[in-house]
């Protein structure tokens, strides 16, 4: 699950959304772990899923999703909880793991036995790297 906002989108202005990074490399990675991985999408509220699903079809990016939403039908903002419950309404068997830009959210995740890589200076794409790096095995958290 991408926590959209900072993660892999920024908010230019009231109703405008753009990718962090050059739109194809977020791309690249996000159809590297589309090819092993069920991808969803979520940020807070207090944007709309028809702009998130519009910001990613910009960067031909929105058919690697299964989900794109928000945390609205649950709660105002993301939060271990929503997260719990967004992976339990798309039948995940297991919590998902989730990149996202937040750090205070990354910490209330790992606190409640939810996987979290944050996006940091290697961007999206290092993120991508460690969620693979996850799914294989190779880093515990």
């Amino acid at each position: 699950m991408i926590d959209l906002i900072p993660a892999l989108l920024v908010e230019e202005g009231r109703d405008s959304l753009a990718p962090v990074e050059e739109p194809a490399v977020l791309v690249e990675a996000l159809e590297d772990l589309y090819a092993d991985f069920r991808l969803a999408a979520i940020a807070d509220a207090d944007l709309t899923g028809v702009a998130l699903r519009d910001a990613l079809e910009r960067i031909e990016a929105a058919p690697l999703f299964e989900s794109i939403g928000t945390s609205a039908g649950f709660g105002p903002q993301v939060t271990p909880r929503v997260v719990r419950r967004v992976a339990a309404a798309l039948g995940s068997s297991g919590p998902p793991v989730v990149i996202t830009g937040r750090d205070p959210l990354a910490d209330a995740l790992r606190l409640a036995a939810i996987p979290a890589v944050r996006t940091g200076t290697g961007g999206f794409a290092e993120a991508a790297i460690r969620i693979r790096r996850i799914g294989e095995g190779g880093l515990s958290r």
